[in-house]
């Protein structure tokens, strides 16, 4: 009965720990791509880059897989306020939005 229990206790033991590393590793996979961004695919094992680009969101990159990031082409201020004092020195506040996109040299 003694031995029974070692065993049962020894199981257990390494059948959580290889549960909790899974877990661990299963987690760690999941990169994400901030908005305003793309993002490349690139190997922490090896010099390796994926030619594909991912836009924003959150992906199963894999474990030692992380992303380079560069801004995109497009960005976007949406309703940014500034406050500002005209010739009669009354403060005024003006909300505005604005769009731009890089220009390749």
């Amino acid at each position: 009965m003694i031995r029974r229990t070692k065993f049962l206790l020894a199981f257990s033991i390494v059948y959580w720990l290889v549960v909790i590393v899974g877990v661990v590793l299963f987690s760690v996979s999941f990169q994400h791509v901030p908005i305003g961004s793309y993002g490349l695919k690139a190997n922490f094992f090896k010099p390796d880059i994926s030619p594909l680009y991912y836009t924003p969101g959150l992906y199963d990159a894999g474990v030692g897989f992380y992303f380079i990031l560069f801004p995109s082409t497009k960005q976007c201020l949406i309703d940014n306020r500034v406050t500002v004092i005209n010739r009669n020195l009354q403060k005024l506040a003006v909300t505005y939005s604005l769009c731009y996109r890089y220009a390749s040299p």
